[in-house]
């Protein structure tokens, strides 16, 4: 599926559904089944957008938790026609994104992990 393509279907799916629950959407302003404001946006930089369609199959909703190794997102499984959570690995102070962009980039401070020099340096090695 094109990617022109595959946003106009997501969209269509996000507005069909409540990306704070995945109940059907209506017409208000906020859902009536969770109080979810239908205009939200991401809540932080980091998020991904709700509405966003991950490899043609999911569509991302809230984001339900974040710990320092990712963040949790509510979502439906367009193919099963199923709400489900995503567990997105985005390690805090290591990651970053731009805002609205899907792409998770390493910060440039922050020097690629090396298991085994960590092991060396444990051990005295060096």
């Amino acid at each position: 599926m094109e990617h022109g393509i595959a946003q106009t279907a997501s969209q269509n799916l996000a507005s069909t559904l409540c990306m704070g629950c995945m109940q059907p959407a209506t017409q208000a302003a906020t859902c009536p089944h969770c109080g979810w404001n239908n205009d939200a946006s991401a809540e932080a930089v980091p998020h991904l957008p709700p509405g966003t369609l991950l490899h043609d199959t999911y569509l991302v909703g809230r984001v339900l938790g974040q710990d320092g190794f990712g963040i949790t997102y509510l979502a439906w499984d367009i193919r099963l026609q199923r709400k489900m959570a995503i567990k997105e690995y985005f390690p805090q102070g290591t990651a970053s994104r731009q805002m609205g962009s899907c792409s998770v980039v390493p910060l440039a401070n922050v020097r690629p992990f090396n298991p085994a020099g960590s092991i060396l340096r444990a051990n005295g090695v060096f």
